[in-house]
């Protein structure tokens, strides 16, 4: 029987990728997730693809590592984020930045309704999030990149009128 430290091995294991990994970075599996694309892309994928659109919105890859992974049971990316390092806060007028990517679907608290890379610009001082644009979206089995999409803060989050019924959401069988 396989423990979760040895699942998040497993996960962990292979070729490095176009962004470095945030100190003490530890995987998480979403006991429920739902995946609802086609298309499931690596962790090497996602992290280049990131990489790309940061030197295209003017910042260095090396600047930036991911701070956050998080898989299906069966080992599929479901969200990836990568954080500017702290240490690049503040250097030649950079705030807070993260990319995050979410494949689109359901997992534990999180959803998309597409797969997407969302860039937020953040206030370091006062750790809130200040603009967010959608910089790349896959649609039609490709990628649109949108780099310098900016949305305000207010504007991007939106109300749901009304939940949205998932298979996540039938009672598990407790046998």
């Amino acid at each position: 029987m396989s423990t979760n430290n040895e699942k998040l091995r497993v996960i962990q294991g292979g070729k490095d990728t176009a962004l470095d990994h945030a100190p003490g970075l530890r995987p998480t599996v979403h006991e429920r997730s739902e995946i609802k694309e086609d298309k499931v892309f690596s962790k090497k994928e996602v992290a280049e693809l990131i990489a790309q659109i940061a030197r295209a919105e003017g910042f260095n890859q090396e600047d930036f590592y991911i701070t956050k992974e998080e898989y299906d049971k069966g080992g599929k990316l479901v969200i990836l984020c990568a954080d500017i390092k702290p240490e690049k806060i503040g250097v030649e007028g950079r705030r807070r930045v993260e990319y995050s990517y979410i494949i689109k679907g359901i997992h534990d608290g999180s959803f998309s309704d597409t797969t997407i890379i969302v860039r937020v610009f953040g206030d370091a001082e006062h750790d809130t999030d200040a603009e967010a644009g959608v910089v790349a979206e896959y649609t039609n089995g490709k990628w649109r990149i949108d780099p310098g999409n900016i949305t305000r803060m207010a504007d991007f989050v939106r109300p749901v009128s009304s939940p949205q019924k998932t298979s996540l959401d039938k009672p598990r069988d407790e046998t």
